[in-house]
């Protein structure tokens, strides 16, 4: 986990190994989500919002690669510092805005 959290203590500062290891799995994983997704054949009438969302988690993936090197570098803790750094971007405050316009169009995108 890049980003920990104790009820009692607040978030944990992971550094070293383990937050570059954590924020290197992490960013890997996002690149495996976002291949998956564009593998997919989607029906024409949302392809252009597949097409944008891909674009702007991409934008997202590589800030996220960014700050998982610099975690690597021991320049960022995991933890709240990781938390402001990647989470609420915009491009992906954009992507999930068109997972909704998907959704609006009828379509599951997590599941039920």
């Amino acid at each position: 986990m890049i980003v920990l959290g104790d009820r009692a203590t607040g978030l944990i500062e992971l550094r070293g190994r383990a937050c570059s290891k954590s924020a290197r799995e992490f960013a890997e994983s996002i690149h495996e989500i976002l291949g998956s997704v564009a593998a997919l054949k989607p029906p024409r009438n949302i392809e252009a919002l597949q097409s944008r969302f891909l674009k702007d988690a991409r934008v997202s993936a590589a800030k996220v690669d960014a700050a998982a090197r610099d975690a690597e570098a021991g320049r960022l803790a995991c933890g709240r510092d990781m938390n402001n750094r990647i989470f609420s971007l915009p491009s992906t405050l954009r992507a999930e805005a068109t997972v909704a316009l998907i959704e609006k169009e009828g379509y599951l995108v997590f599941g039920e």
